[in-house]
């Protein structure tokens, strides 16, 4: 008698460097990842000015004239002089305004700020959700609560992070600290930096789309994420080092070019990561299927 039996061996395929590299430059490309990153910083700069009128307008409520000076002396003694003096001048004109024009400046500031923010996640996360090839499970308005809940979350890792990486060597200056300390605690911001921003790109991802189906993928692609963010950051905390040689050489677009780099550097971390994370997931995840026939 005779018959065919046919085996199915599943094996899991390990692409080679070069072919996950191809494949991740392929899906940049046709996902327009790096002109996404760039929406994404526009909004984010965009939403720089909301804040600051946020913020101003805060202090314009629970501060007096006189005590402004001595109330943000730790901050404007990690300010180079000039900006200091400023800080300083136009809060004392915010406080001395009346607090019902104050508060509808924070009103403005705050809707302003939530509106760009949550435009900058929203794109985020359509970018991400591209790379995995995923729907969006929200409506309209669904989306933007969504986007506002990571805006949310976002802007504290954000600010935890800006003092870290350009005041607090100032505040270590200012502390007094001996020459064999500081320079070990500003080294060990480093590490903290690159671990508290891994972090955040494994929680929003968690967040976007889910658990990962391969959880190496994801620590991969955060981890790779995190590098290019952390490298981004370090370039900004040089350029704030120096940052009255960068005023006198290019005014004030120096700090305004570097801060845009920045967010773009941001941005483009986050969404690179994404495709990352899926290209490792469909070339360690999928499985190739070899038939063999057997003939009796």
């Amino acid at each position: 008698m005779a018959g065919s039996q046919e085996n199915v061996n599943v094996e899991r395929r390990r692409p080679g460097f070069w072919r996950l590299l191809r494949q991740f430059a392929s899906n940049v490309s046709e996902h327009h990842t790096l002109l996404a990153a760039a929406g994404v910083a526009y909004f984010f700069a965009l939403a720089l000015v909301p804040a600051v009128v946020t913020i101003v307008s805060i202090y314009g409520l629970v501060a007096e004239p006189y005590e402004v000076a001595e109330q943000l002396e730790p901050l404007t003694d990690a300010l180079p002089d000039e900006a200091g003096k400023l800080v300083v001048t136009q809060l004392r004109g915010v406080t001395s305004i009346g607090e019902g024009r104050v508060g509808i400046s924070l009103a403005i500031g705050l809707f302003g700020l939530m509106w760009l923010v949550s435009n900058a996640f929203n794109s985020s996360v359509m970018a991400i959700r591209i790379a995995h090839a995923r729907r969006s499970p929200h409506n309209w308005i669904q989306g933007r609560i969504f986007a506002l809940k990571l805006s949310l979350v976002a802007m504290l890792v954000t600010t935890i992070v800006i003092w870290g990486v350009i005041a607090f060597p100032r505040t270590l200056e200012a502390a007094g600290l001996g020459p064999g300390m500081r320079p070990w605690l500003e080294a060990a911001r480093w590490p903290f930096v690159l671990i508290l921003a891994s972090m955040s790109l494994g929680w929003i991802y968690r967040m976007v789309v889910g658990p990962s189906t391969l959880r190496r993928a994801r620590l991969i692609a955060v981890g790779i994420g995190g590098i290019i963010w952390i490298g981004g950051t370090f370039g900004m905390s040089v350029a704030a080092a120096s940052a009255d040689q960068l005023q006198a050489t290019f005014g004030s677009l120096g700090a305004v070019a570097v801060l845009l780099i920045w967010l773009y550097l941001s941005a483009s971390s986050m969404l690179l990561a994404a495709e990352a994370e899926s290209v490792l997931v469909e070339a360690w995840g999928t499985s190739s299927v070899r038939r063999s026939r057997r003939s009796s």
